[in-house]
This record gives structure tokens, C-alpha cells and sequence, in this order.
């Protein structure tokens, strides 16, 4: 029994209607034109049309299905058509069923199919896509084994080597001055190389790890703060403890939090400005705050001030010019995110001020 044509060429995919063994076209709806792009084919044999096509599986299946009345179907076949007199590959999925007669006997055939050229060159798009990202975290992988290993070990050659030299009695003045600055620069390149482990880790490797231990905030944050004091002994660093300090915290990356905010605070403060640093113990949580006076922050780059290799203002209109990467508010952002906690900031003429928020993370409900 055939179906009805007025259904068939309202379907929105491609149908055609065959008759006897060569594939003569009885039928084919205005859909199937525009994708096979072939018009006026009825009544022309199927190799007539498409002479690109003989030989290839299409036909295979409609002399099959022809002679075993068996239907079949392709999930997904490659068509090298002619469009517009450029030969491609286009895909398909489709369908072949018999037509038969009265008698049971196959007199034609019916083809049904969609084409998926689109999908198919977006998967294999995708493929190609994912190998590159597959070498390219197998690159990743040896440039972090590069950085974290092949350049710290060199690296702590050249420290220990600078410290012994400062050891040495027989330096001049003038030699003694060389081997601090060779300290200082490898010391500054340490910290440059653990805040690109630390980027890699936070923005690659699925966040910077944390252990967590029972610490308190307000002896972490006295040392951190008396330990800058002796390193910038010409500025002001002012340290206010209020409630409890007690938690769940990693507390050599709180460090890490508070001293990347006291420096950074450091570098666009107004030189004769002190800086004050904030402990507040509330109930659920405490906040680290560092506020300082210095150029305000305008406010579009405020509101992307935790992205990573971004600086609060030019270098040449900074207080200090900044000498690090540009991973340290971003670092400090992933060292609270890891706590569970949120980081903001303002900026105004009159003051810019970080601030952190970490949960306590409660082991009791002494705190």
C-alpha cells in the first residue's frame, strides 16, 4: 500500500518513492530536492541522477531491500553529493522501506532520511577540539613539572650560593652589595614561581588545595604582620584584633592570604600612609580586612580586581611599581573560595580596602 503523496511532501525531511529494480523515481517531496539537490527527477532511474553515487552503499541498499523485501535503515551514511557543482560529503540517516503490491511482492521502495552533515562536522569539530585540549594538558603537565621542579632546583642553587657569599668575611662593601641583590632577585623569582603553581593549580587543576587544622587567625595574622614590619621597616602597619579567632583553616595558606593583601596594600599606598589590617572574629565566620590610602581603583577595573595577571592601576602612576606577576589577589581569591568564603573590595578617594570572609568550619561549638 503507498502512502498517500499529499502527506509525504508536507514532511519536513527528505521523501522519495521508487518503482521496479532499476530505482525509476515515482516520487520525491520538495524537501528532498533542496537537500539531494537534484530537481525534476521523477520518472529518471536513481543512477541516472546521481552518477557520483553509484558504487557506494546507498545503492547497495536500495538493490537489497528491492530483492529481500527485508527494510533497512542507516544510522548514518556518507553521501559524496554534487551541490551547486561542488562535490562533498554529506551525512544522512534514513530509512528504506518495500512498496508492495497486492500479492505481497515488492514493486518499489520508499526512502526516508535527514541530513546531519551539520552535526556530524560539529562532532568531529569537537573531536579535534578535545585532542588539542588532551595535548595540550599533557603540555601543561610538563610545563608545571618544568616550573616546580627544573626551575626551583637551579633556583635554590643560587639562593644557598648568595647566602654563603654573604657569609663570606673577605666581600667588599661592593660585593657584599652584589650578593644581596643576587638574594633579593632569586628570593622575589621563588615567590614568582609559586604563584604560578598556585595559578596553575587554582585556574587548571581544579582549585588550590588547602589542609585544614585548628588554628587561630589572631596569632597567624600578629606574626604575619610583625614579620612585614621587619621587612618594611620605613612604613606603618597597623594590626586590630577583635573577637575569636579560632577555626578550620590551612594556616600557611592564610598566610599566604594576609601577606599577599599587606603587600599588595604595600605597593599602591601612599608611602607615609599606614596600612591597617583587621581581625574580626563574628559569629559563623571571620573577616580579614586591609585598608589602605592610595590612588582609588576605577571601577571597571574593580569590578575584575581578583582576575589573574591584572594590577589595580598603570605601573607609572603606582605609588610603587609592581614587581610581581599579577597573581596575588587572584591567588587570594582561590585561598577563600577553597575555605568555603568570599572575597570583596572598595576603593574610594578616601581609602581602598580587601576584605576576606572564611566560614570558622566548626569542630565544636566552643569557639
Amino acid at each position: 500500500m503507498k502512502p498517500p503523496e499529499d502527506i509525504l511532501e508536507r514532511m519536513p525531511v527528505p521523501v522519495a518513492m521508487f518503482k521496479g529494480p532499476d530505482h525509476v523515481y515515482a516520487f520525491a517531496n520538495r524537501v528532498h530536492d533542496e537537500v539531494m539537490g537534484r530537481t525534476n527527477v521523477v520518472g529518471k532511474a536513481f543512477r541516472d541522477v546521481y552518477p557520483e553515487l553509484v558504487g557506494t552503499p546507498i545503492l547497495d541498499a536500495l538493490d537489497r531491500v528491492y530483492r529481500t523485501g527485508e527494510p533497512f535503515s542507516a544510522g548514518e551514511l556518507s553521501l559524496p553529493l554534487v551541490r551547486e557543482g561542488t562535490k562533498r560529503d554529506a551525512f544522512f540517516k534514513f530509512a528504506i522501506e518495500p512498496l508492495r503490491d497486492e500479492m505481497g511482492s515488492t514493486e518499489g521502495l520508499l526512502t526516508v532520511g535527514t541530513e546531519v552533515t551539520d552535526h556530524v562536522l560539529a562532532r568531529e569539530e569537537l573531536g579535534a577540539a578535545l585532542e588539542v585540549e588532551r595535548s595540550t594538558e599533557a603540555l601543561r603537565e610538563r610545563l608545571l613539572a618544568i616550573v616546580g621542579h627544573d626551575l626551583r632546583n637551579p633556583l635554590s642553587t643560587v639562593t644557598v650560593s648568595a647566602h654563603m657569599l654573604l657569609k663570606q668575611q673577605a666581600l667588599t662593601p661592593a660585593q657584599t652589595k652584589i650578593a644581596r641583590r643576587i638574594l633579593t632577585s632569586s628570593e622575589r623569582m621563588g615567590r614568582m614561581i609559586a604563584e604560578i603553581l598556585d595559578f596553575a593549580q587554582g585556574r587548571l587543576g581544579g582549585g588550590i588545595p588547602v589542609t585544614r587544622t585548628f588554628v587561630n587567625l589572631h596569632e597567624i595574622a600578629t606574626r604575619t604582620v610583625d614579620e612585614l614590619a621587619l621587612l618594611y621597616p620605613d612604613r606603618r602597619i597597623a594590626l586590630r584584633l577583635e573577637g575569636g579567632g579560632n577555626g578550620d583553616w590551612d594556616s600557611d595558606r592564610m598566610v599566604q592570604l594576609l601577606a599577599n593583601l599587606v603587600l599588595n596594600a604595600l605597593r599602591y599606598a601612599h608611602k607615609d600612609a599606614p596600612i591597617h589590617v583587621v581581625v574580626r572574629g563574628e559569629d559563623e565566620h571571620v573577616v580579614l580586612e586591609v585598608a589602605h590610602t592610595g590612588p582609588p581603583i576605577p571601577a571597571d577595573v574593580l569590578a575584575r580586581i581578583f582576575d589573574p595577571f591584572l594590577r589595580a592601576t598603570e605601573e607609572a602612576n603606582a605609588p610603587r611599581p609592581a614587581r610581581g606577576l599579577g597573581l596575588a589577589l587572584y591567588i587570594v581569591e582561590r585561598i577563600v573560595s577553597a575555605h568555603g568564603g568570599k572575597v570583596g573590595a572598595r576603593s574610594g578617594p578616601d581609602e581602598t580596602a580587601f576584605f576576606a570572609e572564611v566560614p570558622r568550619a566548626y569542630r565544636t561549638s566552643g569557639f
